[in-house]
């Protein structure tokens, strides 16, 4: 009999869609492209430690990285920080063809070299109005940081320099800016995420997930090889089906599969998740697919949390992410009635639109990978920097 395993770390992949890589693993511009490259941002310094101070110069050890166009994990082994304090940060000052910017990396994320390359709007184009981090009021932070010509805020609670407002919660930052015609825009980003100013101006059409998170019951904004039943009692009882709801209200009868406190990812009251019965068999069953604009030459992260709600020991949940012609390799759920994430880290190359889509697929070894699972929080982000 095959026997689960704890799935122990969030699985994460780094590809690269469409040929004409270089080097560094990024797309080459052609010598006459306006754009500017990795080759164009000068390095004025590097800092590492509490963000309220200087903290300790580590230009040496970002210097390679950045000329090998390379990421960078910012952790205190990485720059051999023995220093106690839990608000850490990498701070970087640099230029981009002569234009002064700024960028923040929280403690135990990526820095992806060619976000240094986003557009910071004009200053006089936009006013912040305020800053919440779930309930705690950090527009002073905020506004230090845009002062210095941040490129992205970082979501992050060492970054801004607070107490943990909500441990062990999904954290969330809400940025409301006044624009020079007088109209009003919200960014929002989960911790672990950079907000790039970029988006501050309705000028760059950005990816997005609708309805994502499956706060509603709407289902035409994504396609799936399952066939959606209204959700209730035994709702899933047929392989091959799927429906919308907040919890597992007995939704189908498999084996010894019941859980119903068993909720959507958040658990928050009223937020809903996609829960699957997925048809039998020996072949990779398509789940969920949506098509959305991308900005070409930029890196994005396609993510989604996913859980196995069969608690049978001869059925597998086997998930794998695909942005075109990227996937990620079969990852099998071990723990039953627990959310993991899943992500893909993908470069969009010089294409304007992407497929995004998620599988059941087949296990190499001859297990079934046909278990009930539930699918929550889709989400496609530019990349920046993330945990």
């Amino acid at each position: 009999m095959w026997r689960r395993f704890t799935l122990s770390a969030t699985l994460s992949f780094l590809l690269v869609l469409g040929a004409g890589l270089s080097r560094a693993g990024v797309v080459a511009l052609q010598k006459d492209d306006p754009k500017p490259t990795l080759a164009d941002v000068v390095l004025v310094q590097a800092w590492y430690g509490d963000p309220t101070s200087t903290g300790a110069d580590v230009t040496s050890i970002v210097q390679p990285a950045l000329a090998r166009g390379d990421t960078l994990r910012v952790s205190a082994s990485v720059f051999t920080d023995t220093a106690m304090n839990h608000h850490k940060v990498l701070w970087l000052k640099y230029t981009v063809r002569g234009k002064e910017r700024t960028y923040y990396v929280p403690d135990d994320q990526t820095l992806f070299f060619s976000a240094l390359l986003d557009d910071v709007p004009n200053p006089g184009s936009y006013q912040l109005i305020s800053a919440n981090f779930q309930g705690v009021d950090v527009t002073k932070q905020v506004s230090t940081m845009l002062s210095q010509r941040v490129v992205a805020i970082p979501v992050s609670i060492s970054a801004m320099g607070i107490s943990d407002p909500a441990r062990g919660a999904d954290k969330t930052l809400r940025l409301t800016f006044k624009l020079a015609d007088g109209d009003m825009r919200v960014l929002t980003g989960h911790e672990g995420e950079n907000i790039s100013l970029k988006t501050i101006l309705p000028l760059n059409e950005l990816p997005e997930v609708a309805n994502g998170a499956f706060n509603s019951a709407e289902t035409s904004s994504f396609a799936s090889e399952q066939v959606y039943v209204p959700a209730g009692e035994n709702a899933l009882s047929q392989p091959g089906t799927f429906t919308i709801s907040e919890g597992l209200l007995r939704p189908f009868q498999l084996e010894r599969s019941i859980r119903a406190d068993f909720v959507e990812h958040t658990g928050r009251n009223g937020s809903m998740a996609m829960w699957i019965n997925p048809v039998r068999g020996r072949q990779p069953v398509l789940l969920w697919e949506e098509k959305v604009s991308v900005q070409p030459d930029s890196d994005y992260v396609f993510s989604c949390n996913a859980s196995d709600i069969s608690d049978s020991e001869s059925l597998f949940a086997t998930i794998v992410l695909e942005v075109d012609d990227a996937r990620t390799k079969p990852l099998v759920i071990g723990d039953v009635f627990k959310w993991h994430e899943i992500r893909l880290l993908v470069h969009a190359g010089g294409k304007k639109s992407v497929h995004l889509k998620v599988w059941r697929d087949v296990l190499p070894y001859g297990a079934d990978g046909a278990a009930a699972l539930g699918l929550d929080d889709i989400r496609f982000v530019p990349a920046a920097t993330r945990s």
